[in-house]
Formats: structure tokens, sequence, C-alpha cells
């Protein structure tokens, strides 16, 4: 059997050998944020230092009501407030469509198998796999009050209530052992990274802060004024998404540890900057490669050279004119192995890897 192709795509004859190219993977530095005005809403993309605001998504079709905004796996997430959905889109502005239709969600969070959201006005926090089945209501207002921000680990669900003196609240992935973490907090977005918790805090003094996992030592890191919303942390600096502070509210933008605050886009009047999301240090998902086969009488076994936690769809067709999805796999190291059936009489048939 001969196999020709590139980093994604090979085809099956019969005569014998491999061929394999792959592209290099290159940085992507940009920001992105969710924005309302007068004239509608957007989710906008920027570069690291915030010039070129361009709006990738608009029109009230689209975006009504934007408040978070998440990313995993080359896509960007949002919940739409008065579009009563979770909305998603590509990066580079392509493929904007509804995740799943929810009540007035406030905040949402995505892993590598499931989608969460909570809505403050409803009283829930709702969970399905991103393939759109196996929906969960995981916390109703029995539960939660006013659940606001979430964030999901490999354990734990993380959230943020604003009632009362507000406080973040921790749970197992099922919904068992809740328990409070931070008390007297009204937290607008939060991010859980394996060490610490950060927060945006509103409940005076307010500001960016940080905690450990189990709630205690809380060290404030950024106080400039503002009301503070979106909140990302990357592996070397905070942003933030400001609605008040001196300069009107904008983008934001500090080290690790709150030290040297730069103002990266100050908003025009009467624009609100909501969820923000910071990809400097996330490269491009190199495509996949096919690095290895083994050919059975009926089938044909794959092996390919990936990202891990990524998904990873496998497309075959006969003529390259059309292609059928055979499969949807997730990573969970650098190599994925996949088995497809070849019908009896087959002479060729082109494969295809793709990342969504």
């Amino acid at each position: 059997m001969k196999f020709m192709g590139s980093s994604h795509q090979i085809a099956i004859t019969l005569v014998a050998g491999l061929l394999i190219t792959a592209p290099d993977a290159s940085a992507q530095v940009k920001l992105y944020w969710t924005a309302t005005d007068a004239s509608g809403a957007y989710v906008i993309r920027a570069n690291a230092d915030g010039s070129n605001p361009t709006a990738i998504v608009s029109g009230s079709d689209e975006i009504r009501g934007p408040n978070g905004l998440e990313y995993f796996n080359g896509v960007l997430y949002w919940p739409d407030q008065q579009l009563n959905a979770v909305r998603q889109v590509k990066p580079d502005g392509s493929d904007a469509k509804t995740f799943v239709d929810a009540l007035n969600p406030y905040d949402v969070f995505a892993t590598s198998e499931r989608g969460f959201w909570s809505s403050q006005d409803r009283g829930y926090i709702d969970t399905q796999l991103l393939g759109g089945t196996d929906y969960q209501r995981l916390f109703d207002s029995s539960i939660v009050t006013r659940p606001y921000a979430i964030d999901v680990t490999a354990s734990h669900v993380y959230w943020s209530e604003v009632s009362g003196s507000g406080k973040i609240r921790r749970s197992d992935l099922d919904g068992a052992n809740v328990i409070t973490l931070i008390p007297n907090v009204f937290v607008y977005d939060l991010q859980v990274t394996p060490d610490f918790i950060y927060f945006a805090d509103n409940n005076f003094p307010g500001g960016i802060k940080r905690a450990n996992l189990d709630g205690s030592q809380i060290t404030p890191l950024v106080s400039t004024g503002a009301l503070y919303n979106g909140l990302h942390v990357t592996a070397d600096a905070l942003y933030w998404s400001a609605f008040l502070d001196g300069d009107g509210g904008g983008v934001r933008r500090a080290n690790l540890d709150g030290t040297n605050p730069v103002n990266l886009y100050n908003s025009p009047a009467g624009t609100s900057v909501r969820g923000i999301v910071a990809l400097p240090d996330v490269p491009t998902v190199p495509e996949p490669r096919f690095t290895n086969y083994q050919i059975g009488p009926e089938s044909v076994t794959l092996t390919l050279e990936v990202e891990p936690q990524q998904t990873y769809r496998i497309e075959t067709s006969g003529d390259l004119s059309g292609w059928t999805e055979t499969t949807n796999l997730v990573s969970n190291g650098t190599t994925l192995t996949f088995t497809n059936a070849v019908s009896a009489g087959t002479r060729i048939l082109f494969f295809r890897a793709r990342t969504p």
C-alpha cells in the first residue's frame, strides 16, 4: 500500500510506502473580549498590546447580551443573556453558532469533555458534553443563590455567588461536597490555576486578588478603584476588564504579582467591556501527523502524532470530492491510534484528521 499526503491527509492504494510532512507551530498573540454599546454587542479581537480592535462577531442574530468569555481547544464561548443561549465561535470569527440554549446564562466554562454555565437570575449551574448530549442540572436554586463566575478543574467545580455578603464555593465534579472557600467577596469572574484561585472582587476594598486553593491567604494584587468584571490568567500575566476606573474602563494587564499595571485598551464612551481572554502564550495547534499504520483484511489502524487534550475529527473520502466523518476523538497524550473498517474491494481511501 502507498500512503500519500500532508500532515493531515493520506491515501491508501496498493503499493507500500509512507510520506509525511508537518507545518511549524506559530505563536498566536491576540486578545479577545466581549463588549456592548448603544449600537449592539460584539466579540472583539485585538493585538496583545490592545491595538487594532476588530469585531469578529456582531449583529443581533449572532450576539446581543454577552457577558463572560472562555476559550478551549480552538473555540471561544460566551453566555448571551438576551439570546438565552451559550454561543461559540472560532478565533478567526468563523463558525459562530449556539452551543446550548440556556435561560439567562451569566458565565461559561469548558473542559476537554463538558461545558458548564451559570445563571445568577435563574439560580442554576448546568452542564453537558461538548458534543451537545448528556445535559444535567448540576445545581438548582436550593443549592446556589445568584451564581456568577464558574471554573472547573480535573477534580472540582468552583463558582461565585453574589448575594448577601457574597462567597466563592467549591464542589466535586458530580456536585457533591459543597463547601464555601472564601466568604465576603462579590466575584464577577475567577480562574483556578494549579496553585491558586484568582478572582475579581467587587466587595470593598475590591480588586484582583489571589488565594490558595483552600481559600486561605487572600492576597490583594491589583486595586485601581474599578468595577472588575472579566479576568484571565496566563503563565506570566493578569488580564482583566474594568467597567469603570480612572480612565473610563477597558482592558488592563499586570504581572502575576500585580506589579506593572498597563492600560491596553480604553473603552470609548458608552462601551462596556465584559469577558476577556488573552492568548499570547497559546500556540496554534499543529495539524495532526500520520506516523504509522497497520493493514488488516477488513480494516486499517492508523497512528497520529497529536497535541494532548485536543479534539480531532477523523474523516474519509474515496475521491476527495466529499468527506465523511467516521469518529471524533480527544487525545490524552501525544499519540492517537484508531481503527477504521475498509469495505471489501476498496482500492483507494483517503483519510483526514482535523482539529475543530
